[in-house]
């Protein structure tokens, strides 16, 4: 079984070193390139330095691809070896290259991170506004990535000793896979000189996902048997899949509904990004992107549980059935967790940058991190870049890149503008190194690429220009201030400003806090905008309660009366009647007051409403007339009169006289209300006699109601043998414990 397993496994790890993921991302190698408008997406603070422009997506859309994965390089998996004198390149694996296996897990420490995502643009264009510049985009992404402990590597190609018992240290394997689509909006904008911000909010619906949490997986496998075990899940929201489950609550099938609705679930998300003029030729810049999340939650959402521990022996093969035995069978092993909501983040990214301007910023030495959050796993890319920007419609920049520690790689982009037509492309990581295997070149020191490739219109706008104009020296300029406040009279608007008061640019009183009094006759020189004040510029007060009119709530308050901050009556017991009208000022919250505060007594007894279990009825007791005389005697006589089969919570027929007067009471007195307590004796066992008063006093319950006594007006309860009246010891006082008690009330 070892075998088996062990050359799958082999074949498996050799495809994953060869393999890679799409990422429609924006290079690296256009960081810094100001003029193209696509910058904005890896630098929200990026402003284009155009008036207007359009992504041609119709016609050519943009193309933007990355593969790859995190530690492994072609020159890992192909290996330059001397076999017999002659120097080849053989698989990692090949009998013929003994430390070849050693090397390759040497690169695979600490385990691999298969990674992607991939990004379409349907929709992009901004334009540029007074200050800033405001541009929309809408596509649709995803993002992928997958890590696979280093443990496992080693037992594909190492295997284990025999008897003994190895971890396959999958708790920490990990994956995550989302697609969605996006609609952004950005805006950037300098503030002053040296800083520039820039914001990008975007509207994500997702559309597919799939995310696993083995944090508390533990995977053994040892001569007999492999085992899984501990608590695992599996979430997945995946259109056109339904998952059934069986009796037992573990999965039983999972099938494609092609007549399935796809649903797009909410989301939201932010780009933030930051430019800084440090020093004339030294700019730094910043970018968080993707901060964002998605909310899971439709038909074809699933959290899958794990049930119980997985144990798998092997599969035997049966000649004459020509059918395998004991295949695995996961029915059991999984379960639906009974939810169907849940949340997933994106992939944050961050940027950090900084660029040394020479020849009026013609050309720019810059260096650039890149660093991609998976979760514990973040992945750092280095780009080493020189800039050339001759002009505006021509800029195109080299780099020299590192990637988890590999820096044998280079980059190149352009940016060319002709007429409107914006054109650019760009390539990360091109290998300076290659190897050939068969008759083929394979690049032996990268292990990713990223190519990026657009085209646009792009609308420049004119440039005015300040035409300098002759000066007329024959012309003499004559001003005249009459009112010596430094304003010259043709622009003077307050041409008789006292002497000595401060003015503004238009020659008149300054008004600090623009009241309409001016500062040097304004007694109140800090009043709030827009507040009304009196002729010396202090706060209204037209109630003369104490508080200004601007934040008065009830402006007409009466001479003399207490109030509130707002302005209004004070109501000390918040009835709604003021205190200087309340003859009440102490009335309860919960009680209704009349007009003069006082609570109300609708029925004249004498009992507050608030208190008065009648209320509409005159009563004495709380507000209640006294139940009747013959009614308590009736009751009386029912507590020994209403009997029951031995046992049991079947009333005898002897018991009908006295409950039919009951029903008589109940119908004569329709404000009574029935209280019916069922209670036994100390014999036998407690949790029976509980039940069995409960039933007994229900029976009687159904009989009222069966006879016309509406069930609203009943209460039935059992007690068991917790409330006594008498010696249980004795079989007189066993009988009077064996009792149904009624009372009623209003």
């Amino acid at each position: 079984m070892k075998n088996i397993f062990k050359k799958v496994a082999l074949c498996s790890m050799a495809a994953l070193a060869l393999s890679g993921q799409a990422e429609a991302q924006l290079s690296n190698s256009l960081f810094f390139d100001k003029y193209n408008y696509r910058s904005r997406l890896v630098n929200p603070a990026n402003t284009y330095y155009g008036k207007f422009h359009i992504g041609i997506i119709p016609l050519i859309p943009t193309i933007g691809v990355e593969a790859g994965v995190s530690d492994l390089v072609f020159g890992d998996v192909f290996q330059n070896v001397n076999v017999k004198g002659k120097k080849q390149t053989l698989l990692f694996c090949d009998k013929d290259n003994p430390g070849g296996v050693d090397k390759f897990l040497d690169a695979v420490k600490g385990g691999q991170r298969v990674i992607g995502s991939f990004r379409i643009d349907l929709l992009d264009f901004g334009f540029k506004l007074k200050e800033g510049y405001l541009s929309f985009n809408l596509g649709a992404r995803g993002e992928a990535y997958c890590n696979i402990p280093e443990k496992v590597f080693t037992f594909a190609f190492e295997g284990m000793n025999e008897g003994e018992r190895y971890d396959l240290g999958l708790n920490k394997l990990a994956a995550n896979s989302t697609v969605w689509g996006e609609f952004g909006v950005g805006y950037s904008r300098p503030f002053g000189e040296k800083l520039s911000l820039g914001v990008n909010l975007k509207y994500l619906g997702g559309i597919a996902n799939a995310r696993t949490d083995f944090s508390n997986l533990k995977a053994y496998a040892d001569d007999d048997e492999w085992r899984l075990s501990g608590d695992y899940k599996l979430y997945a929201s995946v259109p056109k899949i339904t998952v059934t489950e069986n009796e037992d609550g573990g999965i039983k099938d999972v099938d494609t509904d092609q007549d399935m609705k796809i649903k797009s679930r909410p989301g939201f998300a932010v780009d933030l990004g930051a430019n800084y003029q440090l020093l004339p030729q030294l700019k730094l810049s910043a970018s968080v992107l993707d901060l964002g999340f998605i909310s899971w939650k439709t038909d074809y959402t699933y959290i899958v549980e794990s049930k119980s521990d997985y144990v798998f022996n092997g599969v035997r093969y049966d000649f004459n059935e020509e059918d395998f035995e004991d295949l695995p069978d996961f029915e059991n092993v999984y379960k639906l967790s009974g939810k169907n909501k849940y949340v997933s983040g994106l992939t944050p990214k961050m940027y950090l940058g900084g660029e040394y301007s020479l020849w009026d910023d013609r050309i720019g030495l810059g260096l650039v991190s890149r660093t991609t959050f998976y979760k514990k796993n973040p992945k750092e890319e280095i780009f080493a870049n020189a800039n050339f920007r001759p002009f505006k419609k021509l800029s195109f920049t080299l780099n020299y890149s590192m990637f988890d520690g590999h820096w044998t790689n280079i980059g190149w982009g352009f940016n060319v503008v002709a007429g409107v037509l914006n054109i650019y492309a760009a390539f990360d990581n091109c290998s300076l190194k290659y190897a050939k295997v068969d008759d083929y070149r394979v690049p032996s020191n990268t292990n990713f690429f990223r190519f990026n490739f657009g085209l646009g219109l792009t609308f420049k706008g004119r440039e005015k220009k300040d035409k300098e104009k002759p000066i007329d020296t024959k012309i003499e300029k004559v001003f005249v201030d009459s009112d010596n406040d430094g304003v010259t009279d043709t622009l003077d608007m307050c041409a008789a400003t006292p002497e000595g008061v401060e003015v503004d640019e238009k020659g008149c009183p300054l008004d600090t806090d623009k009241d309409g009094v001016a500062d040097y006759l304004d007694k109140c020189p800090d009043t709030p905008e827009s507040a009304a004040v009196d002729t010396d510029g202090c706060l209204l007060d037209s109630d003369g309660d104490g508080v200004p009119d601007y934040l008065d709530k009830c402006p007409e308050t009466l001479d003399g009366v207490a109030v509130d901050e707002n302005g209004c009556p004070l109501d000390t017991d918040k009835d709604g009647v003021p205190d200087y009208k309340d003859r009440c000022p102490d009335t309860p919250t919960e009680a209704k007051v009349d007009e003069n505060g006082c609570p109300l007594d609708t029925d004249k007894d004498g009992v507050p409403d608030y208190l008065d279990k009648c209320p509409e009825t005159y009563g004495t007791v709380n507000g209640c007339p006294e139940i009747k005389q013959e009614v308590k005697q009736i009751f009386k006589k029912a507590l020994n009169g209403i009997q029951f089969e031995s046992g049991k919570s079947t009333i005898l027929r002897s018991s009908y006289p006295i409950l039919d007067q009951v029903v008589k009471v109940m119908t004569e007195n329709p404000d009574y209300k029935l209280i019916i307590s069922g209670h036994t004796d100390s014999s036998g066992n407690p949790e029976k006699n509980m039940t069995l008063s409960k039933e007994r006093a229900d029976a009687v319950k159904n009989y009222l109601i069966i006879h016309g006594i509406p069930g609203h007006r009943l209460t039935a309860e059992g007690y068991g043998d917790t409330r006594p009246v008498a010696d249980n010891k004795t079989t007189k006082g066993r009988a009077l414990n064996r009792r149904v008690e009624l009372e009623a009330e209003y």
